[in-house]
């Protein structure tokens, strides 16, 4: 029978320094989606058809700052379906919302070791 790992067992490389703060908490809940209606209303300078690198940028941190908690400790662009945010990639996937409307929705690909170095010593 296998058993899981405790969940404060578990190797994080964001707390695995336990002198040093956490740069992001792993319990900040990223999931996120957002309608093309929705980006043309609240983000009236974004073509949801036509994503540029700093679009999907934009749509990302539009989408986290509206969530308790968040705090934006860096951010890059990567492509015209990933950005940077946090040391964490993320990839804005092409979706049916619930009213079979064209929507994105966030989806996390990884993280990178080195971008989370540089936000530890940063702040």
């Amino acid at each position: 029978m296998h058993q899981r790992m405790a969940r404060r067992d578990r190797y994080d490389p964001f707390t695995s320094n336990r002198s040093t703060p956490a740069v992001l908490s792993e319990e900040f809940d990223y999931s996120a989606s957002i309608s093309w209606m929705d980006i043309r209303e609240n983000l009236p300078f974004i073509d949801p058809e036509n994503l540029s690198s700093q679009d999907v940028l934009e749509v990302l941190l539009h989408l986290f700052r509206q969530k308790p908690g968040f705090i934006d400790r860096g951010n890059e662009i990567n492509n015209k379906e990933t950005a940077w945010v946090n040391a964490l990639l993320f990839r804005l996937t092409p979706a049916i919302d619930h009213d079979g409307l064209p929507a994105f929705v966030v989806e996390v690909i990884g993280s990178s070791v080195d971008r989370m170095a540089n936000l530890r010593s940063e702040s």
